[in-house]
């Protein structure tokens, strides 16, 4: 059989994880959900992979929904993601002026938390174990590969649209300045060696 049904819209493969876990085929980002309701009616509905991330600042709605469920731990796939800003947000002098500022600004109602830069990944788990409370997680991914806030601009910019209005320095003009300047600097970096 290619798949296996174990519960209703969960569809497991037999192509397997390493660790000979099945993976459903779909699951729920729990990114922007704001009532546990909605996470405890969708693992009712049979869902069994739940996405979530220190990000998203809902570790504790997420283990609130677990828990309310009346779903056992073991029957659930859970990822959480970490590490998702550089270790500095200082912009290279080179490229300041393209941004016109020194160090990259965030929006004040991005959810930042001081373990979830890059260097705290193991810190990061830690946190997101207690918060979710759970023993493991089945995945934790890197949330942005970004090492450097100049990567992080080029990656987060074309995802910040709604934040624009509320950092009027970002214009389409900075924006195409960044994205130029780090793709000069990739140039070099490959040109060295």
């Amino acid at each position: 059989k290619m798949f296996r049904r174990l519960a209703p819209f969960t569809w497991l493969s037999p192509a397997s994880l390493a660790l000979a876990t099945d993976l459903a085929m779909v699951g729920l980002g729990t990114a922007g959900i704001k009532e546990v309701s909605t996470i405890v009616a969708a693992i009712q509905m049979g869902y069994r992979t739940l996405d979530t991330a220190l990000i998203y600042g809902n570790h504790g709605m997420v283990r609130e929904a677990i828990e309310e469920s009346g779903i056992q731990r073991d029957e659930l796939f859970l990822t959480s993601k970490v590490g998702f800003f550089p270790s500095s947000m200082d912009l290279p002098q080179e490229h300041q002026a393209a941004f016109g500022v020194a160090t990259l600004p965030m929006p004040a109602d991005l959810p930042f938390h001081p373990l979830n830069v890059k260097g705290k990944e193991i810190e990061a788990i830690e946190l997101s174990l207690k918060e979710l409370g759970v023993d493991y997680l089945d995945l934790c991914l890197i949330h942005v590969p970004a090492t450097s806030a100049l990567e992080l601009s080029a990656s987060f910019f074309p995802h910040l649209y709604h934040y624009w209005p509320k950092m009027p320095m970002w214009t389409e003009t900075s924006v195409v300045g960044a994205l130029k300047a780090l793709a000069m600097q990739e140039v070099k970096t490959r040109q060295s060696q």
